[in-house]
């Protein structure tokens, strides 16, 4: 007899003697899983749910017993798959004294004569849906952040730590597209579910998992899932000892390049087996530097910890080139005292990682910035891009990057090209579609540029570059009106500090003194008498001489443009870096002075 679950009589008395685990949330716990998986597992492989019809509590309900019994059964299919992987009970259910009555072990004794059974069958229709796992046509896939399962949020460094060496290693394989740990994140921090984090990244494949480390001990759990399908393309548990960790994280990249159907160059395998450190401390130390990397440029705690790590990790292992690189990312990213003496050990440290390891995609990346940037050495940048690109395909900054400077060089098309290709790699990183708007400006491309930083001001209001980017397009396109009325919402913005605000304060009504909103003429010839204050204010500022000398250009006032063009480049303006290209120096580009301008900067013909 059955009673209205579906339930046998005999099997609801058994099963009142155990409390049901009453809500999602307690099934995951249980289970050591996150919701969507339990949920997933239910829909696609029948995991033993009940739910409430005529009760006030949550609206679904499951038994440990039954959970556990299901579980092992499913590990002895997922065995037949892979005869080396063992989803164990361990990483699942936990039996408990007095939990597994007779009927739950009547269930498993069922499940295991069945199993011997159905073995071979189980094994050919699991193999066949590995096969088909590999003609699915598997072209790209995110590496969403690894779950905490060490119940301890002290571990939450390490656990980041390993998403992001994850997220590096498949990066590698060049015929797959990666998306980067940013939009990674950003995405999955938005509590949407896999296919709606799938479609808003654009790829066909998840990887997903949790991590649980217990004193020298991990136990890493991993899932491949198709999400239009909800289907696991591939799951494997790994319980390996902390100095092991390298090692796994190669392995769990090159078996899914085999599931996607990736033959591995030897290059490619070199680089997934290639261990950064054989020194565990200094991983360690490593790890932790990488997690306070993350933190706002303007913790200067967090930039101190972040240095101290990194120094940590090389001391532990003088050899360690990845610690050096971090070490001089956390130079660049935080305010760490005097410009001069960080950026001086910043380039040290950056020299001494590429020396060390001539094989870190990043380090090229941030040496391509360097000889860009500091040396104005165009053709080192480019090799240095071109380099970073080699050994990592997926490395959104480095696409970003070396489009910078091919637009900047004249080479649009091409720069575009990589552009856009950062940002396949990093969809919602609004940097990188400000960047990408910036260099559609550069090339013109105005009502293309238009759109982006639209699109982008949809995502944050408050993004005031991209509202300053906005503006400055539509005074190119003479569009005045509106170019002033962009620029004046920058200093109302909410997130604007004082100082902030009163610098677009003066932009603003430079703009207002300079461009006349109606009538014939496209601005007013004597701007530069009412507005003297702003312009001294402005040109006292270096990162604002650059801005200064172009609305001169515009205007007419040729001489006074060139003077602080010559003034900005006294004084290593990086903003000096888009003379050959800025729509708004045109005015400037037949005169002598200008040309040698160029030829001083090391520009190409």
């Amino acid at each position: 007899m059955q009673n209205g679950s579906g339930v046998s009589s005999k099997e609801a008395s058994d099963q009142s003697a155990e409390p049901p685990l009453d809500s999602w949330k307690e099934i995951a716990a249980y289970l050591k899983r996150d919701v969507s998986t339990v949920q997933r597992w239910e829909k696609r492989e029948g995991m033993p749910i009940h739910r409430h019809v005529h009760d006030k509590r949550g609206s679904v309900y499951a038994y440990r017993s039954e959970l556990a019994a299901w579980f092992e059964t499913r590990n002895l299919r997922l065995q037949a798959q892979d005869p080396e992987q063992r989803v164990q009970a361990q990483n699942g259910p936990v039996s408990e004294p007095g939990r597994r009555n007779g009927r739950a072990a009547q269930l498993l004794l069922l499940a295991a004569g069945s199993a011997v059974v159905l073995l071979s069958i189980v094994y050919i229709l699991t193999r066949s849906r590995t096969v088909a796992a590999t003609d699915r046509n598997i072209k790209s896939l995110a590496v969403l952040p690894m779950k905490n399962f060490s119940g301890d949020p002290g571990q939450q460094y390490f656990v980041d730590g390993l998403t992001d060496e994850l997220t590096t290693n498949l990066a590698k394989l060049g015929s797959l597209r990666v998306i980067s740990r940013g939009s990674a994140t950003l995405s999955a921090d938005t509590q949407k579910s896999l296919p709606e984090i799938a479609k808003n990244l654009n790829v066909d494949a998840l990887l997903t998992g949790t991590v649980e480390r217990s004193g020298s001990r991990v136990r890493v759990v991993t899932e491949l899932v198709r999400p239009t399908t909800n289907e696991v393309l591939w799951a494997k548990s790994y319980d390996r000892d902390l100095d092991d960790v390298l090692h796994m994280e190669g392995e769990i990249s090159q078996t899914i390049a085999r599931e996607v159907g990736i033959t591995l160059t030897p290059q490619v395998q070199h680089r997934l087996e290639h261990k950064l450190t054989s020194t565990p401390e200094a991983r360690e130390a490593y790890l932790q530097g990488l997690y306070f990397l993350d933190k706002d440029e303007d913790d200067r705690e967090g930039g101190t910890k972040c240095v101290q790590y990194f120094q940590e990790a090389i001391t532990k292992d003088p050899g360690y080139a990845a610690a050096y690189a971090g070490l001089f990312r956390c130079y660049q990213h935080f305010d760490l005292g005097p410009d001069s003496e960080a950026g001086s050990k910043a380039t040290a440290a950056l020299m001494k990682a590429v020396e060390l390891d001539d094989e870190l995609a990043e380090a090229h990346t941030d040496l391509g910035d360097y000889y860009l940037g500091e040396m104005w050495d165009y053709s080192a940048a480019e090799r240095e891009y071109k380099r970073a690109i080699e050994l990592n395909p997926n490395l959104s900054v480095a696409h970003s990057n070396y489009g910078f400077l091919l637009v900047d060089l004249g080479r649009t098309e091409q720069g575009l090209q990589e552009i856009h290709r950062a940002r396949e790699l990093d969809p919602l990183s609004l940097d990188v579609a400000e960047n990408a708007g910036t260099r559609l400006l550069s090339s013109r491309r105005y009502d293309e540029a238009i759109a982006q930083f639209r699109s982008i001001l949809e995502m944050n209001p408050t993004y005031t570059r991209a509202r300053w980017m906005l503006a400055r397009t539509y005074e190119l396109k003479g569009m005045y009106r509106e170019a002033i009325s962009e620029c004046l919402k920058i200093p109302a913005l909410p997130n604007v500090d004082a100082s902030t605000k009163a610098h677009f304060k003066s932009r603003c009504s430079l703009y207002e003194k300079i461009y006349t909103t109606s009538g014939g003429k496209r601005f007013d010839r004597n701007w530069v008498q009412s507005a003297r204050q702003e312009i001294k204010d402005a040109t006292d500022r270096d990162d604002d001489a650059y801005f200064i000398a172009t609305l001169y250009a515009e205007t007419g006032e040729s001489e006074k443009a060139l003077d602080l063009l010559e003034r900005a480049y006294a004084r290593h303006n990086a903003e000096l870096l888009q003379l050959k290209v800025d729509p708004r120096l045109d005015n400037l580009r037949p005169d002598p002075r200008f040309q040698a301008l160029l030829r001083s900067m090391n520009f190409p013909e």
